[in-house]
């Protein structure tokens, strides 16, 4: 009997975000999406699309908590059609679903938002997240899977499973402006480190 040992290395080599994702002005992002999309107030974003792992119910519930106790805010998700979700009458109104937006206007959305949301159960990257924090919008996440990596501390990680906590963290981010900018300045660093260069000079240098 001949007894091979193998001996494997792993290497972790992250994507890059495209140039097109950087911060706009948020009064011009604003305007391009209520002439183009018609919604007219501020809102909290999710870019994605409807696969249970996403957690969409969760979003959707702590949404619907968080307007009982005084949010304004709208929630816009991209990528999603209505007829993939089950929206609760008392929210129905307050949210916009749109299931294809062209990737040139992504960074629109990204700008005119409040705050970016993305309580997935597990990610293998994450790409929404890297655009949003490029386009400098604070991001409330899930402190599951590689999430938290790619995050750091560009963001507020939260259970993804726990509908109070998700909707007091909503509460609390829109009442702390200073966390907010803090959160904005952050994201925009963090995903500076996310560039094709890298990926390319990594990849070949293994």
């Amino acid at each position: 009997m001949v007894c091979l040992s193998l001996r494997f290395t792993l290497f972790v080599i992250y994507e890059g975000v495209d140039e097109i994702f950087k911060p706009i002005d948020k009064k011009i992002a604003k305007s391009f999406i209520c002439e183009n999309y018609e919604i007219k107030n501020d809102f909290l974003l999710y870019v994605g699309n409807a696969h249970p792992r996403k957690n969409l119910y969760t979003l959707i519930k702590a949404f619907s908590i968080a307007k009982k106790k005084g949010l304004s805010l709208k929630l816009v998700l991209v990528g999603v059609s209505s007829s993939e979700l089950k929206i609760p009458n008392e929210v129905r109104d307050d949210i916009t679903t749109l299931s294809y937006v062209p990737r040139k206007y992504l960074p629109y959305f990204y700008s005119a938002s409040e705050v970016f949301m993305f309580l997935s159960l597990y990610e293998s990257f994450g790409m929404p997240l890297v655009e949003a924090m490029a386009c400098g919008i604070p991001i409330i996440a899930s402190n599951t899977s590689c999430i938290p990596e790619i995050v750091g501390d560009a963001g507020i990680l939260v259970n993804p499973l726990d509908v109070e906590e998700v909707a007091s963290t909503i509460l609390n981010l829109m009442e702390n402006t200073e966390l907010k900018v803090e959160l904005s300045v952050r994201g925009i660093k963090r995903a500076s480190q996310f560039t094709w260069e890298r990926t390319i000079k990594e990849t070949v240098g293994i």
